[in-house]
């Protein structure tokens, strides 16, 4: 996949390189021509015949488009993109160049100032910096380009060289022009261009993201070429749900990060073979069984590992199935809470503590029945029945007593007040976990980026937070993942850096950071409607119809619908 400048560079464009050079920042080839489209024909294709024909006609699905003069940029043709790391050698900070002979030069890039050096108290003007350099500027342009580049040279200052930057949990919606929903490979609604601008946006080193219970090769290698010319590494990702118990449809989802080579093994062998279609329902893979087999098959050692992995969303969005978290199904009792610290202590690399995607200040309460709530929940003469929701009500009372102390200890070390919010019971866990090695991670779980404009006051999610590996890493997914165990066993230290609001009472991440416009509010929504509504629902109703009828008995299948919403 080769990269070239798609016309040349204009003059104030060179001049302004030129003193960046000067300065340590190096012009990347951000626009990438990719394989023409014909080459991944058959991979979509096998993808989009899933959907059966009904409802590709029905909505409109059609076979992937066969225009091969079609070029997939990275970023539009007047942006240019410079980033101080040239060779790995050091972390990422990136500036972003727009030229137009009628507006004149514009700059923009980030400061990564550090909570801890109230980076939480930027305004928006100052996480976003946007210089420009029009025709009634009253300096000459070198002067201009010599200020805006010691303006550069500073903020880039605020992230130290050997800090390097991750999210561990993202969706796409595109790929090529095609809606990942109707290929049956991811529920996000954003295309590639305004994924990666954001990455860039927010001088992201690592791209650890990836789609649900699928490794689809030519979204991975589109994403890897792209974030490749501008330097930043496209680690394999996959969000996998997985059940407890072989055969659930549903269960806690778990970031797994590969190696390529370990990653096209996983998904010829495991995450291909799957009974139900919408992306995020689970494959047919028991968690802890799954987990030590490519534990045991792809970890070679204490310097050699090909496969990591960490929690997501261990208590998630109310609205959503409550197992899919592993926090969730410890309080609902389908898994034991010493049995889900015995997985995180074998196998789990990070737990996630926050994810901005929950209701900002909606309370969990651990659901503890009264003697007289278990009296009339059955029926009279049934002991052996009476003595089981006795046990249960004891394991509830126990696990709150349990949930509450983590609460009260963590919310007081990291400054909140002690509400059992869903992102507070997150931290407390996540850091809990900490006892087994696990490190807190940033789970942004984006599902929607917005687009991207020079000179446009746009923040996207990855400026909420991110992940940080303070000291030396190999610039590769092999070194991603090796710094994943490395921090595990105390040999390098990994932490998330989080905005949240000043003087928080609970974790709730800083307006200036969430604020969206009218317009991207609305685009928002209409890609949620679009994605979920229009082109989702046909597919679980499909699931339904499954469960529904692939059963042994009626029970049986309303048991397994259940389970797709629990």
């Amino acid at each position: 996949m080769a990269s070239k400048q798609v016309k040349p560079i204009p003059a104030k464009v060179q001049e302004f390189a030129e003193k960046m050079k000067a300065a340590g920042f190096h012009l990347k080839n951000a626009h990438v021509r990719l394989p023409p489209t014909s080459k991944y024909s058959p991979l979509y294709d096998e993808a989009l015949e899933k959907n059966g024909r009904f409802l590709r006609l029905f909505y409109g699905i059609k076979s992937i488009f066969t225009n091969d003069g079609l070029d997939l940029v990275g970023f539009p043709k007047n942006w240019y993109v410079f980033n101080r790391n040239e060779n790995g050698e050091k972390s990422n900070f990136f500036v972003i160049v727009e030229y137009s002979k009628w507006h004149g030069l514009r700059v923009m890039f980030t400061d990564p100032l550090k909570v801890s050096e109230d980076g939480a108290l930027l305004n928006r003007t100052k996480i976003l910096r946007n210089l420009r350099y029009d025709a009634i500027n009253p300096i000459n342009f070198g002067k201009w380009a010599d200020l805006a580049v010691k303006m550069i040279e500073e903020v880039a200052s605020h992230k130290p060289e050997d800090h390097y930057f991750f999210q561990s949990h993202s969706h796409h919606g595109y790929s090529r022009g095609r809606l990942l929903m109707d290929l049956l490979v991811d529920d996000g609604r954003s295309r590639e261009r305004d994924i990666l601008a954001n990455l860039v946006l927010s001088n992201m080193d690592f791209d650890a993201t990836g789609p649900h219970n699928n490794f689809f090769l030519p979204l991975f290698r589109d994403m890897a070429a792209l974030e490749k010319a501008v330097g930043i590494v496209k680690v394999p990702a996959v969000e996998v749900t997985m059940p407890i118990k072989l055969g659930d449809p549903n269960g806690p989802h778990v970031m797994m990060y590969a190696t390529p080579s370990a990653m096209k093994i996983i998904q010829a062998k495991y995450l291909r073979k799957r009974n139900l279609d919408y992306p995020a329902l689970a494959p047919l893979i028991a968690m802890e069984d799954f987990m030590g087999c490519l534990h045991s098959r792809f970890n070679f050692g204490e310097n050699r590992k090909e496969v990591a992995f960490a929690v997501a969303h261990p208590v998630c969005d109310p609205a959503l199935p409550h197992r899919v978290g592993l926090l969730a199904a410890v309080m609902e009792g389908i898994i034991t809470l010493e049995k889900a610290e015995e997985i995180i202590s074998k196998f789990v690399q990070g737990v996630a503590c926050f994810n901005p995607t929950n209701p900002v200040r909606k309370s969990i309460p651990t659901y503890i029945p009264s003697h007289d709530d278990v009296l009339n929940m059955l029926e009279i003469g049934y002991e052996d029945a009476y003595q089981m929701a006795l046990k249960e009500k004891e394991r509830l009372e126990q696990l709150d007593l349990t949930l509450r102390a983590w609460v009260l200890k963590w919310s007081e070390k990291l400054g909140f007040l002690p509400y059992r919010t869903i992102d507070m019971l997150n931290m407390a866990f996540a850091y809990e976990m900490g006892k087994y090695g696990a490190v807190p991670l940033f789970d942004a779980d984006s599902h929607h980026h917005p687009r991207i404009k020079a000179n446009r006051d746009t923040i996207g999610p990855f400026l909420s937070g991110w992940n940080v590996i303070a000291g030396s890493v190999a610039h590769s997914p092999e070194g991603f993942i090796q710094a994943l165990h490395d921090a595990k066993a105390g040999k390098i230290s990994i932490y998330p850096e989080i905005f949240f609001e000043h003087e928080a009472t609970s974790p709730v991440i800083a307006r200036e950071r969430t604020r969206m416009s009218i317009t991207e509010h609305v685009q928002g929504v209409w890609g949620a409607y679009k994605v979920y509504g229009l082109h989702g629902v046909p597919i679980l109703a499909r699931d339904v119809a499954k469960a529904l009828f692939g059963q042994a008995s009626f029970r049986d299948a309303v048991n397994r619908i259940r389970s797709l919403y629990q």
